[in-house]
């Protein structure tokens, strides 16, 4: 607990024991709280740890440290989405740019009514009719944009992924989607035939930094050969 008698500075913080201690607005509007001047504060991606404690008690500030430093491992484990998926486009029609066929567009919906309870906090699709197509009706649904990547840069957008929070859908191609499994840590297993449709890739992000790839089906499934 932070001691309220002591003097105090502004310290930018997001997450601390605040019990007693006043919270005021930041000039930004964020909330700032007033911590011990000469404070420790250890700050990881998502989260800021404050060691309410004066300098010149340096090995009592060293005791603390190392326990906010414990915290750091986990914390960096928080910096990713807890859950992402993965679906190639909906059945397409031909063309150079084609739309889905009837049969593509009832998966997009499918896809939608699977994952609008799944926490989806973002969803990625490559600039194609199809895939922007697939990607529409979970997006009209939870209110979300459709963010566009380039899929020949398949790396910048696990980057930007893995700096989000929460669970995230990201549409691709039958070419692209393994390549994006294996980037993200997840086992793409065989590779996706052409006439494929339905595998829904889900990829649990662990406490331990470990990823679970769980392959799930969208629905109407594609006939066994």
């Amino acid at each position: 607990m932070l001691d309220a008698d002591q003097q105090y500075d502004f310290v930018d913080a997001a997450l601390i024991d605040t019990t007693g201690i006043d919270e005021k607005a930041g000039p930004g509007g964020p909330a700032f709280f007033r911590l011990p001047r000469g404070a420790a504060v250890v700050r990881c991606r998502f989260l800021t740890f404050a060691v309410a404690t004066k300098m010149r008690q340096p090995f009592r500030v060293l005791r603390q440290l190392s326990l906010a430093l414990a915290v750091l491992l986990p914390c960096a484990a928080m910096a990713q989405p807890s859950m992402i998926y993965l679906v190639r486009h909906g059945e397409k029609a031909v063309g150079t740019d084609p739309e889905l066929i009837a049969q593509g567009q009832l998966r997009a919906q499918n896809i939608a009514t699977t994952l609008h309870r799944a926490g989806i906090q973002a969803i990625f699709s490559t600039p194609t009719t199809r895939t922007l197509q697939t990607a529409q009706p979970l997006a009209q649904r939870l209110k979300l944009p459709v963010q566009q990547y380039a899929a020949e840069t398949p790396k910048v957008l696990v980057e930007k992924v893995k700096a989000l929070r929460g669970a995230v859908l990201v549409v691709g191609h039958s070419n692209t989607l393994s390549e994006l499994v294996t980037l993200f840590g997840g086992a793409p297993g065989a590779e996706i035939a052409d006439d494929e449709y339905d595998r829904l890739y889900q990829l649990i992000n662990g406490a331990d930094g470990k990823v679970t790839t769980v392959l799930l089906t969208s629905l109407p499934a594609t006939p066994q050969q």
